[in-house]
């Protein structure tokens, strides 16, 4: 055996094509009009391990999951990365890192939010109590002579 040869242990494409297709309920004779194959085709290539990457990527597009999903190491499979469609130009936009970004942000607005309801009770309590209490003015003499008097 080459020792410089890599030696991938890849997940057969063809049954993950088709597991994939399967949960997104896509028919594989609407694969086949979109790749240009009969649905026979398509159903063959279902059963293969290797395929064409231009076949990897019209897949790719059809099922709206990332390449990178499709060709990967039997002992890395993870499901794919979140992803968006920017509905401006269609783009696919991998955002793990933003999810990320945006959950820590998320957090920290619903402590901000939290802080926020909780000074806005205090403030009500404490109209509350300005209202109940008895408003007093004090009269101050022309002199320092005499102390300040209350009056109700």
């Amino acid at each position: 055996m080459n020792k410089n040869k890599v030696n991938l242990d890849l997940v057969p494409i063809g049954p993950l094509l088709k597991k994939i297709a399967d949960e997104k309920n896509v028919p594989a004779v609407v694969i086949g009009e979109k790749i240009g194959k009969t649905k026979q085709a398509v159903y063959d290539i279902y059963k293969k391990n290797k395929i064409d990457s231009e076949l990897v990527a019209m897949f790719s597009h059809i099922l709206d999951v990332p390449v990178q999903y499709l060709i990967k190491e039997k002992n890395k499979i993870e499901d794919p990365p979140p992803i968006i469609i920017d509905p401006a130009d269609s783009n696919v936009i991998y955002f793990t890192e933003k999810l990320e970004k945006y959950a820590s942000e998320l957090g920290e607005m619903r402590k901000e939010r939290e802080m926020i309801i909780k000074e806005n009770n205090t403030l009500k309590q404490e109209i509350n109590e300005l209202k109940g209490i008895k408003k007093y003015s004090i009269d101050l003499p022309q002199s320092n002579a005499a102390e300040p008097k209350l009056k109700k």
